[in-house]
């Protein structure tokens, strides 16, 4: 359980928390301003404040492996729910001017993918 714990809290820290901050300050935001339906959004900020809980319930209770079974299902559902629903309907909705936008409000966010660098391969 050490690894999970010590994997799980380098993931939110090295990139998890990041995603998130550029979704809240970068997207949200403009597509709060393009008027993008609020559906959609109210669902990325749950998922958000969902995460953001199980990362605190960590080692809280003697359920660990359960948040970590739920975190990771968590994850991996809103990643889907982004890239097949979200990212989908924001290119059917809004026009070339506002996706070029968000793109370059977005490029000033790095996110990455250092949970890859993690030196143990627990997933593998």
């Amino acid at each position: 359980m050490a690894i999970l714990k010590d994997f799980a809290y380098t993931y939110w820290n090295k990139d998890l928390e990041q995603h998130i901050k550029t979704e809240e300050e970068g997207l949200i935001p403009k597509l709060e301003k393009f008027k993008f339906s609020p559906h959609y959004l109210h669902m990325i900020r749950r998922d958000h404040d969902l995460i953001r809980t199980l990362i605190e319930r960590i080692g809280v209770d003697g359920d660990e492996h359960k948040v970590y079974d739920v975190l990771a299902s968590l994850v991996q559902y809103h990643i889907f729910f982004e890239e097949r629903v979200l990212f989908p309907k924001v290119k059917e909705v809004l026009d070339e001017q506002q996706l070029l936008e968000i793109e370059n409000t977005l490029s000033a966010y790095r996110v990455g993918n250092n949970f890859q660098n993690y030196p143990v391969k627990f997933w593998e």
